[in-house]
């Protein structure tokens, strides 16, 4: 086994599906953004509002190197969920190609809106007026970029947690 990686926009099901993956394997899990609030003693939402979004994204930026840069700290075999908009940026790209396999969870903009609504105010990306604005908004931007980082593209909307799971286990290099 080897590390693999979910991306995807906000809502798609990254931390639950890459923690029941992890589960059913064995195998160590890291949701990159708990751990930046680990390390940073506060929330994702806290760190937008006190440090902005240019701070949490650095932050993003500084763990993906340090997992790809000394691979022998972490886990060799792992499913590493990572924050929506952390492959915007060219070298958080590069780095998770050298981690491991991406595999991006695909959703529609309806199934995303349906699962985000109400949960805008933990979600700063999207939080105020319109989420369903802001959700189309960075979703139209972010598309071409998670097709670019990923390996494996894996649709998720009329399937069931467990469908979506036994499919990502295919993934996992052996």
């Amino acid at each position: 086994m080897s590390k693999l990686i979910l991306e995807g926009f906000m809502g798609c099901g990254k931390t639950t599906y890459g923690k029941a993956l992890a589960d059913k394997l064995g195998i160590f899990f890291m949701d990159t953004d708990k751990s930046i609030e680990q390390m940073a003693g506060m929330s994702v939402s806290d760190i937008f509002a006190r440090r902005g979004e240019a701070d949490f994204r650095d932050m993003e930026s500084s763990l993906l190197t340090r997992i790809a840069e000394q691979p022998r700290k972490y886990p060799r075999d792992m499913i590493l969920s990572i924050g929506g908009g952390m492959p915007v940026k060219l070298e958080n790209r590069i780095n998770l190609s050298m981690i491991g396999r991406v595999v991006y969870l695909r959703a529609t903009e309806e199934l995303l809106v349906s699962r985000l609504q109400g949960d805008n105010a933990d979600r700063p990306m999207i939080a105020g007026d319109d989420p369903a604005a802001k959700i189309h908004k960075l979703l139209e931007e972010r598309e071409a970029i998670y097709l670019d980082a990923a390996n494996v593209i894996v649709d998720i909307d009329g399937k069931s947690d467990e469908a979506i799971v036994r499919e990502l286990e295919r993934y996992i290099i052996v």
